[in-house]
């Protein structure tokens, strides 16, 4: 939480205009074929999250690339999950089949034995099999922490086959705020603006042939709340589901159909992006953003988002830092 002497934007007025986060957006990205590289990257291990943020009690997948571009075959192949704390493992599959990976596990730890690993993943070289493991996020982690999750790739044979390690750090939350922003500009007629994009929580699979994730639909209509948490509300919004308009089937995108329709109710911008369902960082991507209107010259310091769809609700805080001579929002669930 921020500190009590954090004070209001308006008393720092060479600041109001340039009020912003520098938090890097989660952008979904399409599952692609792995490559075949032109370079061989030898014995080597890459590991990422497929759904990110994660709800308490759902289930975080990680998927693992796993590559011997190498010529010979790497004996003894074992890959150790450093569990993070407040996690415990559910599963571990493989590509093509998806059939289970044979698993020892403790209490700190998992290790997957993947056998001799043959020379895969270079040029007229077979593809690699990737490895995708299920965790479960306890019920009792609290929203806003970060889970940090390390592989460990070794052979038998650690002269030829040297160890190699990758990490991932993953959101707990229903969502997570990637960049929040106000604009308050110096002059006294009021025209502040606030900015939100944010990632909202999908359930994970342990398969590309599991069932879809669940998320929110556009089209049944939406809700959308900017506020400080539990105080003063900066926009509440609902549109039904005629307000968007949406393009692209797997993967979609849904804008205002007519835009100036609800400036009136302060809202400038709405964005839904919808991922493939067995695409990475598997999250609902939103940006929303107000018209130009009039805060109260307190609100703050804290800001909070609160979407509502098909029964469902996501939501996340973003906390306002001063710093380097102004103020700033800093998201909490951010990497380290």
């Amino acid at each position: 939480m921020v500190s009590s002497t954090v004070r209001s934007a308006r008393e720092y007025p060479s600041a109001r205009a340039s009020l912003a986060c520098a938090l890097v957006v989660a952008t979904a990205l399409a599952l692609p074929a792995r490559p075949v590289h032109a370079v061989p990257r030898g014995f080597d291990i890459d590991l990422d999250d497929r759904n990110d943020p994660v709800r308490p009690g759902d289930r975080a997948v990680y998927e693992l690339a796993i590559e011997n571009s190498l010529l010979a075959v790497a004996p003894g192949v074992v890959v150790t999950d450093l569990l993070p704390p407040g996690t415990s493992f559910v599963e571990a599959r493989r590509a093509p089949d998806w059939s289970l990976v044979p698993a020892t596990v403790f209490a700190d730890r998992v290790e997957l034995s993947l056998g001799d690993l043959p020379s895969c993943g270079a040029v007229d070289l077979p593809a690699c099999h990737d490895v995708w493991i299920t965790l479960r996020v306890d019920a009792g982690v609290a929203p806003g922490t970060m889970l940090e999750n390390r592989v460990v790739m070794t052979s038998t044979d650690p002269g030829d086959f040297p160890t190699h390690r990758s990490r991932i750090f993953t959101s707990v939350g229903s969502a997570a705020i990637r960049t929040a922003r106000v604009l308050m500009p110096t002059t006294a007629t009021g025209r502040d603006t606030i900015s939100v994009e944010a990632d909202l929580a999908r359930d994970g699979r342990n398969s590309p042939a599991a069932p879809a994730p669940a998320t929110l639909e556009p089209l049944d209509g939406l809700r959308v709340v900017l506020r400080e948490p539990s105080g003063t509300v900066a926009l509440d919004v609902a549109l039904p589901g005629a307000a968007f308009k949406c393009r692209g089937t797997s993967a979609r995108r849904c804008r205002l159909a007519d835009p100036a329709a609800w400036r009136s109710s302060g809202l400038e911008r709405l964005d839904v992006f919808l991922p493939e369902v067995s695409s990475q960082r598997n999250g609902a991507g939103l940006l929303v953003r107000t018209t130009r209107t009039s805060l109260s010259d307190d609100f703050g310091p804290d800001l909070e988002l609160l979407v509502e769809s098909s029964g469902e609700a996501w939501s996340d805080v973003a906390t306002l830092k001063a710093g380097s001579g102004r103020l700033s929002y800093a998201h909490k669930q951010s990497d380290p």
